[in-house]
């Protein structure tokens, strides 16, 4: 109706190949669309007293958890959502984990910091400078190998002074660390620099769960798991149809998977909503009188 002229199946398959091509770009942006909106989890653990209270205190950039010199302190798993700078981060601090709890209710919240690992996309494990590396770390990083989470070794208390050496332990803590376990080791005194040691973390973030080609703010992202879903059942679609075509299938059979493409796509954009999106938006408010 038109009058846009008649394409060759070459032609059209190439057109289709450019769209997919540009839709696999756009589903490849989830990882950083969903570490900038949704946050990621983020597990600090480590044994009782090495310092994940005052990691968490400084992340929030509060005194949200109690710091003191007992071990045991930290009884359950607290949380909050801290931006580190373009990512968010769905913090939580951990019970200190060790072999022995003083009582039951150290024991729940051990169980509930393993359960935490388990789930955890992202975890900072600390390890203490100022203590040998013992069988209690040794648990710890067992445990972290059996997570597929990103793993960043935290070397704590780097401002202790052993006699007239300073951080006399840490080559040796280092040593019992290996690169092939965490993606990161990082040295820090949370007590003496911590804005540096905030900066450090943030580079460690941005480089593991963010694409350095997108530019936050400009560029297209996907940021949830509902417009990646459009996004990678628009590409299968198109796969189909340009299969079909290079097939030499009626043209029936691939029209059909485009206008299915066509679809999906008016769902990313918001152009045509089905009901069930929009129970699963509405599913999210509270909607008063």
């Amino acid at each position: 109706e038109e009058d846009l002229g008649e394409l060759s199946d070459s032609e059209v398959s190439e057109r289709l190949r450019k769209i997919e091509s540009k839709l696999l770009k756009l589903s490849s942006s989830y990882k950083t669309g969903r570490a900038v909106s949704e946050g990621i989890q983020t597990v600090i653990c480590g044994k009782p007293n090495v310092g994940k209270s005052t990691l968490y205190n400084l992340l929030t950039g509060e005194d949200s958890a109690i710091v003191t010199d007992i071990p045991g302190t930290t009884r359950d798993v607290l949380e909050k959502s801290v931006p580190i700078g373009d990512v968010m981060l769905r913090l939580y601090d951990t019970a200190g984990i060790r072999a022995s709890a003083a009582d039951a209710v150290e024991a729940i919240g051990i169980e509930r910091s393993a359960d935490k690992l388990k789930n955890a996309e992202l975890v900072f494990a600390l390890f203490d400078s100022s203590r040998e590396f013992d069988c209690e770390d040794m648990e710890i990083l067992n445990l972290l190998r059996e997570s597929n989470a990103a793993k960043v070794a935290v070397i704590t208390k780097c401002d202790i002074t052993r006699g007239t050496v300073l951080n006399e332990s840490v080559p040796a803590l280092s040593e019992s660390l290996s690169e092939d376990d965490f993606s990161a080791i990082l040295q820090i005194s949370a007590k003496e620099n911590g804005d540096n040691a905030l900066d450090e973390l943030c580079k460690i973030v941005k480089k593991l769960f963010t694409d350095e080609k997108i530019s936050i703010g400009e560029d297209a992202i996907v940021s949830s798991a509902r417009q990646n879903s459009s996004v990678i059942k628009a590409i299968e679609y198109l796969e189909s149809a340009t299969q079909a075509i290079e097939l030499g299938l009626p043209t029936d059979a691939s029209s059909s998977d485009i206008e299915l493409a066509l679809g999906a796509i008016s769902e990313l954009d918001g152009r045509s909503v089905s009901e069930e999106i929009v129970g699963d938006i509405f599913s999210k408010f509270c909607v008063g009188k």
